[in-house]
């Protein structure tokens, strides 16, 4: 099957995860099968080879981001190869994931156990001060507590190649923001650079 083609079903199955996850933001997703994306390493969501295009492994990896979901297995599923998956955006309903023997030309297979939805609880009345101004801290800490999930910061470029290890991408982040910054030798002073060509800004009286 030529590369374009097969690039063009990979977008057309993510745009449809994306529609149905738009479309029900509020239902429990799972995605499973064989992805066979031997070029993702599912620990870092980083690739690490070049057996297929590189436009298919980036485009799924930043849509599984995008989706804030999280893969499952974490084990490999052919030779030292995880080419099962397990995506949700509930990581936290999964009871298990555990290593079958595998058929034809897996070695492994992947046996998930999850709740399909968290166990019902009986809702709890919060009652919330009308004094936000002078104490923001109740109202902030009210909202985090309504939070189900938080996916983090998206995966990120360096040097043609997409990250999502969270050290890594603090690192690609770090460099970022050092590098609009200049270091003076000898912690001296701040050299000058003249006058300055634009005219005086005159007061502004408030």
């Amino acid at each position: 099957m030529p590369p374009k083609f097969i690039v063009k079903i990979d977008k057309t199955v993510i745009e449809d995860f994306n529609e149905i996850a738009i479309r029900h933001k509020k239902a429990t997703i799972w995605i499973g099968g064989d992805a066979n994306l031997p070029d993702i390493d599912w620990h870092t969501d980083t690739i690490s080879s070049n057996r297929y295009p590189k436009e298919i492994n980036e485009h799924f990896l930043v849509n599984k981001s995008e989706l804030g979901l999280t893969q499952i297995v974490n084990f490999p599923t052919r030779d030292d190869i995880t080419l099962d998956i397990f995506l949700t955006n509930r990581p936290n309903l999964v009871q298990r994931c555990v290593g079958i023997p595998g058929i034809s030309d897996r070695d492994t297979i992947a046996y998930v156990e999850s709740w399909s939805r968290a166990k019902y609880q009986k809702p709890t009345k919060h009652m919330l001060s009308g004094d936000t101004t002078n104490n923001p801290k109740r109202f902030w800490s009210f909202i985090k507590g309504k939070r189900t999930e938080s996916t983090g910061v998206a995966p990120l470029r360096k040097e043609g190649i997409l990250h999502s290890h969270t050290e890594t991408k603090a690192n690609i982040l770090n460099d970022q923001f050092t590098s609009v910054f200049s270091s003076e030798k000898g912690g001296g002073e701040v050299p000058t650079k003249g006058d300055s060509p634009y005219p005086s800004v005159p007061e502004i009286n408030v």
